[in-house]
This record gives C-alpha cells, structure tokens and sequence, in this order.
C-alpha cells in the first residue's frame, strides 16, 4: 500500500493515502479511499502485478519454498 501511494502524483491525494495507511484500520481507510477517489482497477492491477513479480500465490507463501501446510478450519499450521 505504501509503494502504491508512492506513485500517486496528486500531491493531496497521496497525503491522504500516507495518512490513512498509518496505524489501525489502515487496511480499511485505504479500501474507502480507493474506492472513493476511483482508484480500484489501479489498485488491483498494481497488487497482481507485484503478486506475479514476487512468484508468490494469492496466499503470500512462495511457491517453491519446500514448507507443507496444513489448513484446519481457517487455521494454518507449520508442519516440519
């Protein structure tokens, strides 16, 4: 979220991206701030295209990283 308000060159509008992403409730402030200033399909293109840079899956965990997961309910355990 940081690097995307970067790109923002609207001095204002970036302010208050710097502003809304700080502390808690950052995550909510910045989703109604995309939303209200019509910056959604910016923001998803901008948050794929760093998902596919990364090799990482939707989930975060690299691809290839060797580690097995197993889910239970909405738990995610470690398993060596």
């Amino acid at each position: 979220m940081a690097e995307f308000a970067t790109m923002i060159t609207y001095r204002p509008l970036r302010k208050r991206m710097e502003i809304a992403i700080e502390g808690l409730g950052a995550f909510r402030r910045f989703r109604d701030l995309i939303y209200s200033e019509g910056l959604v399909a910016e923001w998803h293109a901008f948050s794929d295209s760093r998902r596919s840079s990364a090799g990482t899956r939707v989930s975060g965990r690299p691809r290839s990283s060797g580690v097995r997961f197993l889910r239970i309910s909405n738990a995610c355990f470690k398993i060596n």
